[in-house]
């Protein structure tokens, strides 16, 4: 007997307890039976219309019989899980899956097909979070309940799953995949999708050279380099270009490249992501700072990222994850990501490295924001985290937005309000509201002063962009006595005021802004606006010559020579020193666009040190260019004893653009 079979036969022994004797009255209407609403639940489910399937097994689910323990119970369980699955409900689709599957276990063999699928469908969920030791687990459940053509899909998983391991496991399981496909005579794109996953495993095993050949094969069997592709061929192609490119064949990785459509996107938009972190170096990543990674992502209409997966990495699994993990953080502004073609916003490729540093040397705006945190403490709605700017937050706080104004929480309002007023997420328009909302609600609850400061210093709409328009308008604020008055608030304009930027010099009374926050009696010596002054001002020092008061301001910070400030002191850049000639000819041949976001360090003579491309788009077509012209960055000398390094792991972007 069948495995629907038997839960049929189950079914309708239900159906009859439940008819009784109104089965012979066959003149009247009959209601739907158990028999038949299961029956019509599994259809919906193997048709793939599982939002009606679950309503289905949901209404089974409150008859009487169906919530006693039972056989009938753990069915409807488990395919209701898968179903779920499908709608992107993993955990609840988990957990139903995982209480139904014992007792298919214990039902015998029959139930093995369901099993199997069912133990796929938890390998997905576990690999699509990113846990591939729970997904390995899985999936060899699910292999192990397989035959013949059956096994395909598990090996496949498989083959995902351990393609960064070593010892060649994941080349044995496409191995065994494929010839199960051949024997069957299996459709050329079911060929070409398993001889790209035994490629992808040969690349990330170091044998580029093996895996080329393969990938042109599954090119073939896929139709060759045609205009009408779908995501299978654009892998195809672009693990094509990735093998050419660590082969050395340029030119050859040109061509896939633009068969894949990267690098042809209006403006670039992905290079200005609200928030883009790489992972670390070091132990807890396993990775170092030569280790490359290649992670393909899709972005949904609200700027998270969704379904993220390694294709490349020489860290190892631990390295691969690492990166994939740091790209589930990433977010982009939704106005701006629907300006993305769906096609490329569906499977984006992005070449990565691991952060030597902490990236030292954030904004002078920081204290300003820990009052603020500090004031708001305890008085943010649940469910909200205030340090994360992920755009999948951005629902959550107009939600508390909503509510906090339903209920008259003031404090929960100005949370709400000041987040959405901060984030890159937020259009400008509704940015401008959301601040003057919050500074209304600052001064009716008479929120602290540097509370009130850090709103007023926050960019009003139109504000100038310019280095010279930008001071003035910082001094007129430092002129309003309310400002001034506040020592926070005042010591963070006087910096910015004094601050170099690129193209411009630091202004006249630099000297006697930075005196001003040294000086400070309301801040403590070694407050992080301090030390930036102080560095700053042995800055100046050096430079006309005085390097006895310079070395003494220096040591005053307290700081040794491999430490950056906390803040506000990173050198503005003078020169980039790169031109319209840097262009790499292959990529202006081929009209390919993208961008670089570097990281190095810079020397106290204003050189760079160890650059690096942190992040590439897209993969292997602007680094080494960067890469070769960060060598030649001029940025403003910073005064070190020694004349070490000035700061570590500074970030610099370049575009790439045709004109």
């Amino acid at each position: 007997m069948t495995n629907t079979a038997l839960v049929s036969s189950m079914a309708i022994a239900i159906a009859s307890v439940m008819a009784g004797g109104a089965a012979a009255q066959e003149a009247a209407p009959k209601p739907m039976t158990a028999q038949a609403r299961f029956d019509a639940a599994t259809a919906a489910s193997e048709a793939g219309k599982c939002a009606e399937a679950v309503a289905q097994f949901e209404s089974i689910e409150q008859l009487p019989v169906a919530r006693r323990e039972g056989f009938l119970k753990s069915a409807i369980a488990v395919r209701k899980g898968r179903c779920l699955a499908r709608l992107g409900r993993g955990d609840e689709a988990e957990g139903l899956i995982r209480q139904g599957l014992p007792a298919m276990a214990a039902a015998g063999g029959s139930f093995d097909a369901e099993r199997q699928q069912a133990h796929l469908t938890l390998a997905g969920l576990a690999r699509a979070r990113l846990d591939y030791d729970a997904a390995i687990l899985d999936a060899e459940a699910a292999l192990a309940r397989s035959q013949g053509v059956g096994r395909l899909s598990p090996l496949l998983m498989l083959t995902t799953l351990t393609r960064f391991d070593g010892g060649g496991a994941a080349i044995g399981y496409a191995k065994e995949a494929l010839a199960l496909a051949q024997t069957g005579n299996a459709d050329k794109k079911v060929l070409a999708q398993i001889q790209t996953q035994q490629a992808r495993a040969m690349l990330n095993q170091g044998q580029a050279a093996a895996a080329y050949p393969l990938l042109k094969e599954a090119l073939a069997n896929q139709g060759g380099l045609t205009m009408q592709v779908g995501l299978a061929e654009v892998a195809t192609r672009a693990d094509l270009a990735v093998a050419a490119s660590l082969l050395g064949k340029k030119e050859e990785a040109g061509k896939y490249l633009a068969y894949t459509g990267a690098g042809r996107i209006a403006d670039a938009p992905f290079r200005s992501a609200a928030s883009m972190d790489a992972p670390f170096c070091g132990e807890t990543t396993g990775l170092k700072p030569e280790d490359v990674g290649v992670v393909e992502f899709a972005i949904g209409e609200d700027g998270s990222v969704l379904g993220v997966e390694p294709i490349y990495a020489t860290g190892g699994r631990a390295g691969a994850l690492a990166f994939a993990e740091a790209v589930t953080q990433w977010s982009w502004a939704p106005e701006q990501i629907k300006e993305v073609p769906l096609f490329y916003r569906a499977a984006t490729r992005i070449e990565m490295r691991c952060t030597t540093g902490a990236d030292d040397g954030g904004s002078v705006m920081e204290p300003l924001d820990d009052a603020v945190a500090a004031w708001l403490d305890g008085k943010v709605a649940a469910g909200v985290d205030p340090q994360v700017a992920a755009a999948r937050q951005l629902p959550l706080w107009r939600a508390a937005l909503a509510n906090a104004r339903a209920a008259g929480d003031q404090a929960g309002e100005f949370g709400a309000s000041w987040w959405l007023a901060t984030s890159q997420l937020v259009e400008e328009k509704e940015r401008q509201a959301h601040l003057a909302r919050a500074a209304a609600l600052a001064a009716a609850m008479q929120a602290p002063a540097s509370v009130r400061g850090r709103l007023a210093l926050e960019a009003p709409e139109g504000a100038a962009k310019g280095p010279g328009s930008w001071r003035r308008q910082r001094r007129a604020l430092l002129a309003e006595p309310r400002l001034a008055a506040d020592p926070l608030t005042a010591a963070t304009l006087r910096l910015q005021i004094a601050a170099p930027g690129y193209g411009s010099r630091e202004p006249e009374d630099a000297e006697a802004l930075l005196d001003a926050v040294i000086e400070e009696p309301a801040l403590p010596a070694q407050h992080p606006l301090k030390i930036a002054a102080l560095l700053r001002r042995a800055n100046l020092s050096a430079k006309a010559g005085d390097l006895v008061t310079a070395q003494a301001q220096f040591q005053q910070t307290g700081l040794t020579e491999q430490q950056c400030a906390l803040i506000g002191v990173k050198p503005a850049l003078r020169d980039s020193g790169m031109s319209p000639s840097d262009y790499p000819v292959l990529a202006r041949k081929m009209g390919f666009e993208g961008w670089v976001s570097l990281e190095f360090d810079v020397a106290a003579d204003g050189s760079t040190v160890r650059p690096r491309a942190l992040f590439a788009y897209p993969p292997f077509t602007f680094g080494d260019t960067a890469v070769a012209g960060a060598k030649d960055f001029k940025f403003e000398t910073s005064y070190r004893p020694s004349g070490g390094t000035a700061c570590a792991a500074n970030r610099q972007g370049i575009a790439f653009a045709l004109q």
